[in-house]
């Protein structure tokens, strides 16, 4: 048919991005994601893995006074840093 759109050559016919794969930590349990991070900068910001899924990660940060800015708040780089490492 003429008025139908190409295929994409970026999604597959199941209209996924082709090439897409599940991150393979995601097979991790919480525990084993923490221990993997040992010595590494998530050890160093003190993140506790809680929960990790396939579509959902739930951790936990200590707030202390290292990752705090000098007027008192939880430095915004803490946060980014967090995110960053939950998303893979």
């Amino acid at each position: 048919m003429a008025n139908e759109p190409a295929p994409s050559p970026l999604l597959d016919s199941s209209h996924r991005i082709a090439g897409t794969f599940e991150p393979p930590f995601t097979r991790l349990t919480a525990g084993a994601l923490t221990a993997l991070s040992r010595g590494y900068f998530p050890e160093l910001l003190g993140i506790e893995n809680l929960v990790v899924e396939s579509r959902r990660v739930l951790a936990r940060v200590a707030v202390r006074r290292e990752l705090m800015a000098p007027h008192g708040y939880l430095h915004g780089g803490t946060l980014v840093s967090v995110a960053d490492t939950l998303c893979g």
